[in-house]
C-alpha cells in the first residue's frame, strides 16, 4: 500500500513527470525491502514468541513480496492506462530532445521512440513490475532471513 501511495504523492506533486521523475520507480525497492524486514520481525517476535528459522523467514518475507508485486503490478497498469497516460509522451520527448542535440539520425530517434512507446505499454509495465518486485523481494528475503533468524539457542 505505502509504493500505491507514493505513486500517487510522486504523481499528484509533478515530481513523475519531471526530469528527475525516473528515480520516482526505486523508491518502491526500498520500501519493498523495509516491508519484508518488518515481516519477517512481526513473524519471529509476535507469531513465534521471537524465533523464526531461515526458511520461515523466507516464507514471511515472499508473502510480503508477492502480495506487493501483484497489488503494484495492477496499480502500475491502471496508473500509465488512467492515471498518468502523459508519461510515455513526456518521456519520449525528454528523450528525443537529448538525440536531437546528439545528432542521432531520425531513422534512429523513430526506432528509439517506437521501442520507448512498446515498452511503457501499462501492460508490459504491470509484467515487468510484478517480475522485478517479485525478483528484489525473493533475494532480500534471502538476504534478510539469515541477519533475523534466531533459533531457541538465542533465548537461553
Amino acid at each position: 500500500m505505502a509504493c500505491i501511495i507514493w505513486y500517487l504523492v510522486a504523481f499528484f506533486s509533478g515530481l513523475h513527470n519531471s526530469p528527475s521523475g525516473i528515480y520516482v520507480d526505486f523508491v518502491p525497492f526500498i520500501i519493498l525491502i523495509f516491508g519484508i524486514s518488518f515481516s519477517i520481525k512481526q513473524t519471529r517476535d509476535k507469531d513465534n514468541g521471537g524465533i523464526i528459522d531461515y526458511k520461515n523467514g523466507v516464507k514471511a518475507g515472499m508473502a510480503t513480496s508477492l502480495i506487493t508485486a501483484v497489488s503494484l503490478g495492477i496499480f502500475i497498469f491502471f496508473y500509465y492506462e488512467f492515471i498518468n497516460p502523459g508519461f510515455i509522451d513526456y518521456f519520449v520527448g525528454m528523450a528525443e530532445k537529448v538525440w536531437r542535440e546528439q545528432k542521432y539520425s531520425d531513422d534512429d530517434i523513430n526506432k528509439s521512440i517506437e521501442n520507448i512507446r512498446m515498452a511503457f505499454e501499462p501492460t508490459t509495465q504491470m509484467y515487468k513490475t510484478f517480475m522485478a518486485i517479485t525478483f528484489v523481494g525473493l533475494l532480500s528475503s534471502l538476504i534478510l532471513s539469515l541477519f533475523m533468524r534466531r533459533d531457541r539457542s538465542f533465548q537461553s
